[in-house]
């Protein structure tokens, strides 16, 4: 059967939805949320040095089905931004991507790189809809736009200060671009009659592309290092890369090894109460160390000790101070006092004090029942989640390593702890696929002292796993 149809449907979905947009929403009040802000440079971020990636925010595609449809799309941005990003593309189109403004949105608020509205853009509304929502360039697709549409869209997107990637399938619809002064090109290796990739496509147009003044992206089908380069010597100056990263349950790990900056995953190592055990976790690796603060616990420290404590902290290890429903003040004087980068709410903290202390610092643990939950854990506003055991409940079950694992691809920076240990981290791992890993009791003699055997251990299990999921 064809799957042209497919496409047509996709198409008449989006004129459909456009005029649906237009009479909800006059073209008027998009350019009122315009503001100040001026779109920013999309072909600058991608010029010069090595082969640069924009990494693609997307939900699911016609060809490949549900990605990861709860994608959070500002964590995943943040993520692509955090591991080496040049800019970051959003698929918008709802019906057949999943994806929507609102994601473009995310995105807008958790980045500063360029953003490019992925979508198939047939009307000048779709263009203010862009401007409006926080993009800097938009795709033009020449597959879907004759001549004359293709001019007006290209000459509406410049005044309105956004850059246009034209994309192109084939030598035709290379000339056609460049003809109209197209020059940011976007060579797209799928054919859409038949949705299948072929890489021969973007290195055969690309030398001619870039003979011509033009700037080239290749785009479909990019899922390595040797790929990417082959791209680079055929003269592009970027790959737009979007499955590959989706599928691989860290998108931001996956954008670091395709770059070639393989990154493991970190290791949090929590309720310290010794510098010495603090200068052996940081020289392991230790990504941040934990000082707990809250009253009445095992491992909690004044103001005095943590300082004392965090001596042992190596140069760029991150201090995180550990609070449970206590006063934001006195969670913020005891940051300043100490210096934490981080501060991590193990209690019932509302966003609204995640808010007041600032997002950007905030780790916010939470606790798993079912699929039920994640939902609400997904939606918490700090930049960081840890899943651990429900606090303060006798014979808490352990942590459902799978369950962790479904909010840890929706929300990209996801911490795994509860119960981790040397002998169960590596199966914890291949379960949840984390962000990182937080260990306490799981390393220690006693309460709040490290046995450095078990850390060495434990550090090891973690490079394991790592080099067994092909992060290092």
């Amino acid at each position: 059967m064809s799957v042209l149809p497919v496409f047509d449907k996709i198409l008449q979905s989006t004129r459909r939805r456009v005029e649906e947009s237009k009479a909800k929403r006059p073209a008027e009040l998009l350019r009122e949320r315009f503001g100040a802000r001026r779109p920013l440079d999309f072909s600058a971020a991608l010029s010069g040095g090595p082969i640069k990636v924009i990494a693609e925010v997307k939900r699911a595609s016609p060809s490949q089905g549900a990605l990861v449809p709860d994608l959070d799309a500002g964590a995943c941005a943040f993520e692509y931004q955090d591991h080496g990003a040049a800019a970051v593309s959003v698929l918008t189109e709802p019906e057949f991507f999943g994806g929507s403004l609102a994601d473009l949105d995310a995105a807008r608020a958790a980045v500063a790189l360029p953003l490019l509205r992925k979508d198939f853009i047939v009307d000048e509304y779709q263009l203010l809809e862009a401007r409006a929502h926080g993009a800097d360039a938009v795709l033009l697709m020449l597959s879907v736009l004759g001549d004359t549409e293709f001019r007006q869209l290209f000459a509406t997107t410049s005044e309105l200060g956004l850059s246009a990637l034209v994309e192109v399938h084939d030598e035709t619809e290379l000339a056609r671009a460049l003809s109209a002064g197209a020059r940011l090109i976007g060579i797209n290796n799928r054919d859409f009659k038949t949705l299948k990739v072929d890489p021969a496509v973007a290195l055969r147009l690309a030398p001619a592309a870039k003979a011509a003044g033009a700037l080239v992206v290749g785009e479909s089908g990019v899922g390595s290092a040797a790929e990417l380069a082959a791209l680079s010597a055929a003269g592009c100056s970027a790959a737009l890369v979007g499955s590959h990263l989706m599928r691989s349950g860290r998108p931001g790990a996956a954008l670091a090894r395709l770059l070639g900056r393989p990154v493991g995953t970190r290791v949090k190592v929590c309720g310290l109460t010794r510098a010495e055990d603090a200068y052996t976790a940081s020289s392991l690796g230790a990504w941040a160390l934990g000082f707990v603060f809250v009253p009445g616990t095992p491992r909690c420290l004044s103001v005095a000790e943590a300082r004392r404590v965090a001596q042992g902290a190596g140069v760029g290890v991150l201090k995180v101070g550990v609070f449970a429903d206590q006063p934001e003040s006195e969670a913020r004087a005891a940051a300043e006092a100490c210096g934490l980068d981080l501060i991590q709410l193990h209690g019932a903290e509302s966003d609204l004090m995640v808010d007041i202390l600032g997002a950007g610092r905030c780790v916010k643990a939470v606790s798993l029942g079912g699929d039920a939950d994640l939902g609400a854990a997904a939606g918490r506003a700090a930049r960081w989640l840890l899943v651990d055991r429900p606090k303060g409940v006798p014979g808490a079950p352990d942590v459902d390593w799978t369950l962790a694992g479904k909010l840890a691809r929706r929300r990209p920076r996801t911490l795994l702890a509860g119960g981790l240990t040397p002998l169960n981290v590596e199966t914890a791992m291949e379960r949840a696929r984390p962000w990182g890993v937080d260990v306490s009791s799981g390393v220690e003699r006693s309460p709040g002292v490290k046995d450095g055997a078990l850390l060495e251990d434990f550090f090891a299990g973690v490079w394991r796993a790592d080099s067994q999921a092909g992060l290092l």
